[in-house]
């Protein structure tokens, strides 16, 4: 009893120093003539208790926060990119940037460029490559940005997109006959929308979203796709976000019960008539 009494006071001391010195950010000085304890003793207690260090964590915590609320202008983008680049001495990769403590950067570049390879070539950085004396450097192509590299050696055909490809295809769905990649469709904006699947028989289009339709005013595009997919194709929209193993297993369940759910009742409908 006298043991849990102990610890039980222990932890009222802890929350009481935790408050004054995190919370209310108050000196080890005015601590200690608060708690009535002697200065070296609240000094020992901070380290014990760790309370520096989360100290630390708070602060740039709210530093990162802080960066991540600036919004650089497309000149700041190139200029930090540029000194990225000196500092590194080579092209950062897409994927790295988030790592290397330029809180917001990709957010900025994609807001401006919408993908990484025309911001590459508007800033004439050339494309990524691996440090010299890389000892694995045939691991670059798989870390490297498949905006930068992948998407448009591929054919435009992201990762996603080739993932959902082998499940129509698994399904027995042939290409250009019951779906079309990256169908072209006249946007009201003046532009041109891609649809990532197009299957006219089942008035069907699907989209693989990755992390791209989280940034900027994406979900608002999407949204605007989805209605002018509606009023000009009459076509329902699904769109996947997940595609490790268990994104996959939903895809694949997803589309059989559509896909397969309406050529039975055309089936049925023929036999009827027959």
């Amino acid at each position: 009893m006298s043991y849990l009494k102990k610890l039980t006071k222990e932890q009222q001391l802890k929350t009481k120093i935790e408050e004054l010195y995190l919370k209310k950010k108050k000196s080890i000085e005015e601590i200690a003539k608060e708690t009535n304890l002697p200065t070296e003793v609240v000094e020992s207690l901070v380290k014990f208790f760790r309370l520096h260090k989360s100290k630390e964590i708070i602060e740039k915590t709210k530093k990162m926060r802080r960066d991540l609320k600036k919004k650089r202008t497309k000149e700041e983008c190139l200029k930090e990119f540029r000194k990225l680049k000196r500092e590194l001495g080579r092209t950062p990769m897409l994927l790295e940037l988030d790592k290397l403590g330029k809180a917001g950067l990709k957010r900025d570049i994609l807001k401006h460029w919408g993908c990484f390879s025309d911001f590459l070539k508007e800033g004439r950085f050339g494309k990524p490559r691996p440090k010299k004396g890389t000892k694995h450097p045939e691991n670059f192509r798989r870390l490297a940005s498949e905006a930068a590299i992948n998407y448009y050696q591929n054919g435009k055909w992201s990762k996603s997109e080739i993932k959902v490809k082998n499940i129509l295809d698994k399904m027995g769905l042939v290409e250009e006959i019951d779906y079309w990649h990256n169908f072209r469709l006249k946007s009201p904006l003046g532009g041109i929308f891609e649809l990532d699947f197009y299957l006219p028989k089942w008035n069907l289009v699907i989209e693989c979203d990755s992390f791209w339709h989280d940034l900027g005013e994406s979900k608002a595009k999407d949204k605007l796709r989805d209605e002018w997919v509606r009023e000009k194709l009459n076509c329902k929209t699904l769109r996947f976000d997940k595609f490790n193993q268990k994104g996959l297993a939903r895809i694949r369940k997803t589309l059989k019960k559509i896909l397969m759910g309406k050529e039975i009742k055309v089936s049925q409908e023929k036999n009827n008539e027959a």
